[in-house]
């Protein structure tokens, strides 16, 4: 995890300096930042991650054949291959001779794709690495169930079940933490959503830390594109709007998601979004054309003034939609899988994102809604 975040704001950093202080129009000076990137990323790699490679992708593979047999696992397992890959290029890289400057410089620029492959795929290998020695998940006796069940449905009804946290497990069920608020007091509920449907409480606690531990495992999340780049090689977005659609691109929770809509249609005096900005521009039109006092003019005015409102409409509805969205506090399906970077794919069709056939059932907690 540490090495994810290091190298995601090394690589982050330096994609913004244009956004901050316009191009950078200095061959060496560009060539000089790109140079520190590589270096800190390498050192990081070198210090905190690659002694510990083949034992955790060892980890993730022991992790991945304790868990129940699901079709997402082989696109899994090839992210394990594609990491073998990276880390034998890396190994091999490091081992060239470089004494001189101009020689570690050109080694680190060969290490960028490996050890961006490590950053991308490294949350993968931590959540399959859990699932050793996970501690068993203690079940309650069937009546104890049962009530908690009925008392978690009937709070979501009134609406006091208050989702904060959400997984897929093993098992391929939504495990969901959440507030159950009774008398201005709250205790937190563990669920389980299975693949059909069908709900069940696994146990109730005081803390969000005993919940999270007496819980299944996480494993991987799913990713909105498969075959996208990583979001530090997509290109750079034009404007506030396109890095807002590629957050979400690289979104795989519903609270993310959420932030860039509620980033969309603010309308703080400070920091305007897109749309609000978008029904202002309108309104200075719909003025100027009404100050040509003319009948064309005024028409036409009277036109802009409309898609205005219209507009204004439709941040409410998105903002409406956002909120909608963060309530349901749910991450994408694991079957949704990113697709290598380096090994080659399997001939036949793309399994990542197949989905589970519906099947009918009590409804997901995305109705709960958040005082």
């Amino acid at each position: 995890m540490r090495y994810h975040v290091e190298h995601l704001a090394c690589a982050t950093t330096l994609r913004q300096l244009p956004r901050a202080y316009g191009e950078i129009t200095n061959t060496r000076a560009a060539r000089q930042a790109v140079e520190h990137r590589n270096r800190q990323v390498t050192d990081a790699f070198t210090t905190h991650l690659l002694p510990h490679t083949a034992d955790l992708v060892r980890l993730a593979r022991q992790g991945l054949d304790a868990m129940p047999p699901a079709r997402h696992h082989t696109g899994w397992r090839l992210l394990l291959d594609d990491l073998d890959h990276a880390t034998e290029h890396i190994r091999g890289i490091l081992a060239a001779p470089a004494q001189r400057t101009g020689q570690l410089v050109r080694t680190r620029a060969q290490l960028w794709p490996y050890l961006t492959t490590w950053a991308e795929h490294s949350l993968i290998v931590r959540d399959l690495a859990g699932q050793n020695g996970a501690a068993a998940v203690p079940v309650l006796p069937v009546a104890e169930q049962e009530q908690l069940t009925a008392l978690a449905l009937a709070a979501r009804d009134r609406g006091e079940l208050e989702p904060f946290d959400s997984w897929h497990d093993a098992a391929g069920r939504r495990i969901t933490l959440a507030y159950l608020i009774e008398n201005d007091d709250s205790t937190i509920l563990a669920l389980a959503e299975d693949p059909g449907g069908d709900l069940s409480v696994l146990g109730r606690f005081e803390t969000e830390y005993e919940a999270g531990q007496a819980s299944p495992p996480q494993v991987p999340a799913g990713v909105l594109r498969p075959d996208a780049p990583w979001r530090t090689e997509h290109p750079q977005p034009e404007g506030e709007l396109g890095a807002l659609i590629q957050d979400v691109i690289t979104s795989s929770h519903t609270g993310d998601v959420a932030r860039s809509i509620a980033e969309a249609v603010d309308d703080d005096d400070r920091q305007r979004g897109p749309l609000p900005q978008l029904a202002a521009f309108l309104r200075v039109c719909a003025e100027f054309a009404d100050a040509l006092d003319t009948d064309d003019g005024r028409k036409t005015a009277a036109r802009l003034t409309v898609l205005a409102a219209q507009t204004d409409t439709l941040t409410q509805e998105l903002h409406s939609a956002g909120e909608e969205l963060g309530a349901q506090v749910a991450v994408l399906p694991p079957y949704r899988v990113p697709r290598p970077r380096h090994v080659a794919m399997p001939p036949g069709p793309a399994l990542q994102t197949t989905s589970p056939p519906p099947a009918a059932g009590n409804a997901p907690l995305a109705g709960a809604r958040r005082k």
